[in-house]
């Protein structure tokens, strides 16, 4: 069944997510850079939350992917064709943005507690601050 051609929405949804890309590339499409991210919003956010355990930083990780998307079309254009290699390429931009984040997480918790770890030897006695 061909979707009306007076009808953009149904027009949109039944493009391929290359050919939502490429409308967005060549004519900055916005509505079918919308109706892409509608189509994997949810998959991403779900292993996003899976992957980090907190579901604010998987919805700025999974936000993240997809500005990369908008501000360079071109890179997922650029992805050998095939069913599901959008897909799989926006996962693995998630996991590498996730994992970053992972690894930022756990150096700032150590750089705090390394702070920690030195601020009691510095700090002056507890009844010294109360006489001031």
């Amino acid at each position: 069944m061909q979707p009306a051609s007076g009808d953009p929405t149904r027009v949109l949804n039944a493009m391929t997510d290359r050919q939502l890309v490429e409308a967005y590339a060549g004519r900055q499409d916005c509505r079918a850079l919308g109706v892409f991210i509608t189509r994997h919003e949810a998959a991403l956010l779900s292993f996003a939350a899976a992957f980090l355990r907190n579901d604010t930083l998987a919805q700025d990780i999974v936000q993240e992917t997809f500005l990369r998307v908008a501000r360079n079309p071109q890179r997922v254009l650029q992805l050998p064709g095939g069913d599901a290699c959008e897909r799989n390429w926006l996962l693995k931009v998630v996991r590498d943005l996730s994992v970053d984040s992972l690894r930022r997480r756990a150096t700032e918790r150590k750089a705090a507690g390394e702070i920690a770890a030195i601020a009691p030897a510095t700090a002056p006695p507890a009844d010294a601050v109360a006489e001031a």
